[in-house]
């Protein structure tokens, strides 16, 4: 299937969810965004986990946490950065 070149991608998505949950999209990336989202079950689910896990990671308390998992967290998210490949699983439809 191609996308049509104003389209958004699912890898675009990805890397663009941060600025849409804090509305920091412009008005028509913002659009294209809820277009994309209207047709990709994948990228619905995707939006859905990245806000489940926004709330649950925003009621941690640097003291709340083990003394390791800072470090844990840190090498965690640099590995993300450093990925080059996107995999996203498809949801199941409700």
């Amino acid at each position: 299937m191609t996308v049509p070149a104003d389209d958004l991608t699912c890898r675009e998505l990805v890397d663009r969810v941060t600025e849409y949950l804090e509305d920091a999209l412009p008005p028509a990336e913002a659009a294209r965004f809820d277009a994309h989202l209207a047709h990709c079950p994948a990228c619905r689910h995707h939006l859905a986990e990245m806000r489940l896990t926004i709330a649950l990671v925003g009621r941690l308390t640097q003291r709340s946490l083990p003394s390791c998992a800072e470090a844990d967290l840190v090498t965690a998210f640099r590995g993300l950065r450093g990925r080059r490949e996107l995999r996203v699983t498809p949801a199941a439809e409700p």
